[in-house]
């Protein structure tokens, strides 16, 4: 029997870790405790010392000269980048590296810049040996090279710093070491250098090296449609392994791009409890306590516009104290429509609208704001790290709870928070010595660079839990374990170059003689494992496209996979589409999910209002003293809608929260459209008494200078919009409201309106409610003979209903506030003797400026009707709840459109 490669290659690794002049070197630091780690697990004695690996890096710092002067690292760098651009002297003179037309902006290439610096030996080196390849490039680019190199040497020189990357191995530089020492370097071909490393003269005779070769065409590569299908395909085989029993220490999982990979495998993985553990780290910045401070930089950035402070302050992430004033805060600025703030001491929005103390607590969130834009301006303004961290810690002290992700441990209860926190602390302190290394006391703008640099570092948690690790390409290579799954390997992802110079594109520079990785690292990862499976997808998540390795393409390895889920949902899916019936296997978690719903979300809930069955008893929740439902045409219609809609809104107060920033406040400008009608129809009444047509002219002048009265005092309200969309309302709604005086005399003429606004109220203690409502106008018309015609009408800015849709009302009605109204006035009359009917009644509709009339004189049955409905509709409501019924409506439209659906649906969702 041949062993297969991943056997040969686990023989001889543990073979010489058990040889005790032996030290074993890997390509990488993850490469070397997966070694370490499968010996100790395999091996018949057990035990291993831990300097019996070693990562390739530390290797070869062997062989490079111990130097007394402090090693330059990428913040330094930095450092040097940003002061050569920023010193007249030196960006004047570059060509390449600067924006001659906008010189100011010149810093914003530091990063490339500080990429340069560690290739400076690489191309002064490529100038002396390969002057045609260093001539192809770009003449500015030569010429700032130079400048660029003289400036950082002499800079290193001044500092007592060096270069790492300009140092070079040798055997000279190799210090003692234990006799008969010996060095075995596995996978050499992969390890960053090797090439330099490898045409060392005399190279050492006590390292020795290891490669193994791949078969020749013994792998292929699944190509899947879409990356969604190759994520389920894989985690379907994980499924399949661990159900087996196979160990998570087995399996392993190599993608071709962590950062796009990482949230949809997580959420995946989660779903189907698949414990994944990705190795490589996610930015400070990406948890909280690093989003905080980044925060802080961002509300600034944006001069505290309400978008940046409704991210900061709405954010659950952070242990805030005191969140309903934060909430007090936003809600504010979405009231007063606060656009944004200010950096310095000019004009602030959030102060001068504050200021006016429109509501009770607004000096209270005025001293807030204060006291919150002073600790940020602080922050950002902060040029040593002493008084960057004074002014950290005190915008922490102000804004958390107090014991907040206390890097000393001794109050945080979340201590990977705590540690993560302390890890950002601890890098402003490296700033610290990096500054003092480059000779600055200070720097400006210190926050907004400390972010830069944090933004780049990773955060990697001490305690994980077990799991199956992820890997990114390159990272893993040098391991070998049972089960190898490579997920996202295209042609892109798979393709290794070296790194191209900065600011130069790949079509006016290519090394010639670069060293291709691409094969080297196909070759290592074909034998990374006993079983080894190849998969890439022809579209991404975010709809691009991807091609399979030119590899297998040219050995014609690739195998076109679909994906067909033997998942237990799937299947019950298709079960419930009319599918055929068919056995399926319940995976281990799935079991796990059932048998907790048996005992949670399939037992029924003992108080289920969405059910239409009794529950418990709400009457003495909802009705007064007296006894009686308040009932108003508004919260009658809720009911009639859908029952647990009028629940949540009116026995749970539950209110749908705005937080979103509105250019216009529709229900300010509906308010501003009723005070000027109401003020319209009373200079009308005090005038003519009775609505006369040839009295339109006199009208309009009436409409005219009641909006521009109402309108100008709603712009010097804090409420009041920009000007500009001001100045759109008035012009847009004095126009609309203008078609009233035609629509009046048309519908309503010789009537007098005799009450405005009129708040009406009734109790029916035999039927156990008080009805009420208020009614934007109320007219009368007095005929030839002496008899009076009443009218009702109500505003509404943009109507919906149809005339034709009242004309049923044996069952239901879109709205009935106008039957409520019509009982009310006839109830309600002052001369019992007298009996009040309306005769007319209608909506005026001010987006299209007409009359809506519901019923008209004459039309007593349809009234009548409409006024029995509404009886009878009441009367099911307070029987409902008394006797504890709600329910819900089933309905899709009424549901779509329902604020309240999760309410009354989630129990639905089984998560």
């Amino acid at each position: 029997m041949i062993p297969s490669p991943a056997n040969t290659i686990r023989q001889t690794i543990h073979h010489r870790l058990g040889l005790e002049q032996y030290t074993c070197v890997f390509p990488t630091e993850t490469a070397a405790r997966f070694w370490a780690d499968d010996y100790v697990r395999k091996s018949p004695t057990g035990i291993l010392r831990l300097d019996k690996v070693i990562a390739w890096d530390r290797f070869k710092a062997l062989f490079l000269p111990v130097l007394e002067q402090q090693p330059a690292n990428a913040i330094i760098r930095g450092l040097f980048a940003l002061d050569l651009l920023k010193s007249d002297g030196q960006s004047v003179s570059l060509q390449w590296f600067s924006y001659p037309n906008f010189p100011e902006s010149s810093e914003n290439l530091s990063g490339a810049v500080a990429r340069l610096l560690p290739r400076l030996e690489e191309l002064q080196s490529l100038r002396m040996k390969r002057p045609e390849a260093y001539g192809r490039l770009p003449i500015a680019f030569r010429n700032d090279v130079e400048r660029i190199d003289m400036a950082y040497r002499r800079f290193l020189k001044e500092h007592n710093l060096f270069e790492p990357q300009f140092l070079h191995p040798s055997v000279d530089h190799v210090g003692p070491r234990q006799q008969g020492q010996r060095y075995a370097i596995f996978f050499p071909d992969v390890c960053t250098g090797w090439e330099e490393f490898s045409r060392m003269d005399p190279f050492p005779d006590w390292v020795e090296i290891y490669r193994f070769d791949a078969p020749a065409t013994d792998s292929t590569i699944g190509l899947y449609s879409n990356e969604l299908m190759e994520m389920k395909a894989l985690l379907d085989k994980i499924e399949q392994l661990l159900d087996r029993g196979s160990r998570l220490q087995d399996i392993m999982v190599t993608v071709g791009d962590t950062g796009h990979w990482r949230p949809y495998l997580t959420h995946e993985a989660a779903i189907r409890d698949i414990p994944l553990n990705i190795v490589e780290g996610l930015s400070p910045l990406a948890y909280a306590p690093g989003r905080f401070l980044k925060a802080i930089a961002e509300v600034h950035s944006h001069r505290f516009s309400l978008t940046s402070m409704k991210d900061f302050l709405l954010d659950p992430r952070y242990p805030f104290k005191n969140k309903t004033l934060l909430r007090s805060v936003i809600e504010r600025g979405l009231q007063y429509a606060i656009v944004m703030g200010s950096t310095g001491d000019g004009d602030d929005s959030w102060i001068s609208s504050l200021s006016h103390h429109a509501q009770q607590n607004d000096g209270q969130l005025l001293q807030w704001y204060i006291t919150f834009k002073r600790l940020i301006t602080v922050v950002m303004r902060a040029s040593t790290i002493s008084s960057l961290l004074k002014g950290i810690f005190a915008f922490q002290e102000f804004m958390l709870e107090e014991g907040s992700w206390d890097i000393l441990g001794k109050q945080s209860e979340d201590t990977t928070d705590a540690s993560i926190y302390a890890f950002c602390v601890d890098y402003l302190r490296q700033i610290q010595k990096n500054l003092q290394a480059c000779g600055m006391d200070s720097y400006k703008r210190l926050f907004p660079l400390y972010l830069q640099f944090l933004e780049r570092q990773r955060y990697i948690p001490k305690d994980r839990k077990e799991g199956i690790p992820v890997y990114g390409y390159t990272v893993s290579v040098g391991m070998c374990c049972e089960h190898h799954y490579l997920l996202g390997c295209t042609e892109e992802t798979t393709r290794l170059q070296q790194e191209g110079l900065p600011l130069i594109p790949e079509s006016v520079w290519k090394d010639d003689d670069a060293t291709e990785m691409t094969e080297d690292f196909l070759e290592h990862y074909r034998i990374a494992g006993e079983h080894v499976y190849w998969s890439c997808a022809q579209s991404g998540f975010g709809g691009t496209s991807s091609l399979a390795p030119a590899w297998f393409i040219d050995h014609d390895a690739v195998d076109i996979r679909s994906y067909q889920s033997s998942d237990a949902n799937y299947l019950e899916r298709l079960a419930w589409s009319s599918k055929p019936d068919a056995m399926w296997n319940v995976r281990c978690h799935q079991q796990r999910w059932f048998a907790q719903a048996q005992k949670t979300a399939y037992v029924p809930p003992r108080y289920d209002l969405a059910e239409k069955n009794p529950t418990f008893s709400l009457w003495h929740r909802l009705v007064q003293a007296k006894g009686a439902l308040r009932v108003s045409s508004t919260n009658l219609d809720a009911f009639v809608d859908c029952p647990m809609k009028w629940a949540s809104r009116y026995l749970f107060s539950v209110e749908k929260g705005d937080y979103e920033m509105q250019s216009i406040d529709h229900k300010q400008v509906g308010i501003i459209l009723h005070e000027i009608l109401e003020g319209f129809f009373r200079e009308v009444t005090n005038l003519t008494h009775v609505y006369r047509a040839d009295m339109a002219g006199a009208y309009k002048e009436i409409l005219l200078g009641l909006a521009e009265k109402e309108f100008s005092a709603y712009a010097a309200s804090p409420r009041a919009p920009a000007k500009t969309t001001l100045h759109y309302l008035q012009e847009r709604y004095t126009q609309q409201l203008l078609a009233i005086v035609q629509a009046e005399a048309k519908q309503f003429e010789d009537f007098v309106s005799e009450a405005f606004e009129q708040k009406l109220e009734q109790t029916y203690p035999q039927s156990s409610y008080t009805l009420e409502g208020r009614v934007d106008r109320i007219m009368v018309c007095t005929h030839e003979d002496g008899s009076k015609t009443v009218a009702v009408v109500d505003y509404k800015k943009n109507l919906s209903d149809r005339k034709s849709d009242y004309d049923d009302f044996s069952e239901a009605i879109p709205s009935h506030q106008l039957p409520i109204y019509a009982k009310l006035i006839h109830d309600t009359a002052d001369n019992p003797n007298e009996e009040k009917v309306v005769g007319v009644a209608a909506f005026y509709d001010i987006g299209k400026g007409s009359y809506r009339v519901i019923w008209k004189d004459g039309e007593d049955e349809k009234r009548e009707g409409m006024i029995a409905l509404v009886e009878s509709k009441i009367e099911q409501m307070v029987q409902s709840l008394q006797e504890g019924y709600l329910g819900t409506t089933d309905s899709h439209e009424p549901c779509t459109r329902c604020d309240y659906r999760q309410i009354c649906r989630r129990r639905y969702a089984l998560i």
